[in-house]
């Protein structure tokens, strides 16, 4: 399998947030040789399918409903693609899928546009000229509104995570304690 999210391409030790990198669910690649073995697991571990407008020969969605003592109920989602598509080496050793191919899903196979790493992501593509390795990392895949900002605004952005933290929380992105 292999795992991909936007979180890995973000720079490393960032502090969470939901809109950031779209973290309502886990996005893997499952070789097609593999898929059935990962359709048994899934339903093994307690997983059932859910139908969306998505659902096609290479994308499934599977999910399941968690209840802990003394906690609100939770959805996990797996979502996964049959596939193998291009990949970079983001930080840690992880393999995710190259930018380029993440950005083409989007309007067309998922539905997160409003994710700030994405439109950040765009942005420095297009208007940058990043190549897609140079997005690994970048501090403007957390900062909400980067495509709207000036240049000058895109510049003062802080690259070390203790300054970028409190770039976030200048702007009003994040109060106080991080994890």
């Amino acid at each position: 399998m292999r795992l991909w999210s936007w979180h890995f391409l973000s720079p490393e030790g960032h502090p969470e947030f939901k809109h950031a990198h779209d973290h309502k669910d886990i996005d893997v690649y499952v070789p097609a040789q593999e898929t059935t073995r990962v359709i048994e697991l899934l339903t093994i571990l307690g997983f059932a399918k859910v139908r969306t407008k998505y659902d096609s020969a290479t994308f499934r969605r599977y999910e399941k409903t968690v209840e802990l003592e003394g906690d609100k109920p939770f959805r996990i989602t797996y979502d996964f693609f049959t596939g193998a598509p291009k990949a970079i080496e983001a930080p840690g050793g992880w393999k995710v899928v190259s930018p380029e191919v993440l950005l083409s899903y989007y309007g067309k196979r998922h539905s997160s546009d409003a994710c700030w790493a994405v439109a950040a992501a765009k942005t420095l593509l297009t208007e940058h000229r990043f190549q897609p390795g140079e997005i690994v990392g970048q501090p403007a895949l957390l900062v909400p509104g980067f495509p709207e900002m000036t240049k000058a605004e895109r510049t003062s952005i802080p690259w070390k995570m203790p300054e970028l933290i409190q770039f976030l929380q200048k702007r009003g992105v994040i109060s106080g304690e991080t994890r």
